[in-house]
């Protein structure tokens, strides 16, 4: 298994015209790091299911996903509309994989939707703002992350130093995270706040 990051990436016209990349300022910033990285964007959710595929054929353990979206789903920049999370839970073929979602995507992990409907993917984490999120505090929020998860450790993530890194940087930035990180039964996510305060058992 690969230990790089896969980006997705999906942003409305006006943003693409407006070149407010984010997943190519982490794909630079990884590049740097020398972490292993592949980039692709994308306008269509056909073409996610695809990409979903290609990210598990080519093994890598970290999924980031830069698009639009809400409590309810997420959306693609020619499906306007956010699709809801169990038509991107069935995307995914693999259970039981040590694989991690990073989804940055304004409000997705607002409710509980994303941690009921993903639960049959059986990624490792997920994690991802739970309000509005500026494209520039996006960019410069997860390419602090990455940095300082990889500089622990270029092999792996573990739980609790994602937690902490998660409390620090979302103090430190003002965005709103949380985080869902599957139990020892795999029955159900646990979800910590930003503060790192388990809410749900």
């Amino acid at each position: 298994m690969k230990t790089g990051v896969f980006i997705i990436e999906s942003l409305d016209l006006e943003n693409e015209e407006q070149g407010l990349f984010e997943g190519r300022v982490l794909r630079e910033i990884l590049n740097m790091l020398g972490v292993e990285t592949a980039y692709v964007y994308i306008r269509t959710k056909k073409e996610l299911k695809i990409m979903i595929k290609r990210f598990e054929k080519l093994n890598y353990k970290y999924l980031h996903l830069s698009c639009h979206g809400n409590q309810e789903g997420i959306a693609m920049t020619l499906d306007k509309y956010a699709f809801p999370f169990s038509e991107f839970s069935d995307m995914f073929d693999y259970y039981g994989d040590s694989k991690r979602l990073f989804l940055s995507s304004c409000s997705v992990m607002k409710e509980d939707n994303i941690s009921k409907e993903l639960l049959d993917t059986r990624l490792l984490s997920i994690a991802g703002p739970t309000t509005e999120i500026d494209f520039s505090d996006a960019a410069i929020f997860w390419a602090s992350f990455y940095h300082q998860m990889f500089r622990e450790n270029d092999s792996m993530m573990d739980n609790k130093h994602l937690k902490e890194t998660l409390d620090k940087l979302s103090k430190t930035f003002d965005v709103d995270i949380s985080l869902l990180i599957l139990n020892s039964s795999k029955e159900k996510y646990n979800r910590y706040n930003y503060k790192n305060q388990l809410v749900e058992s």
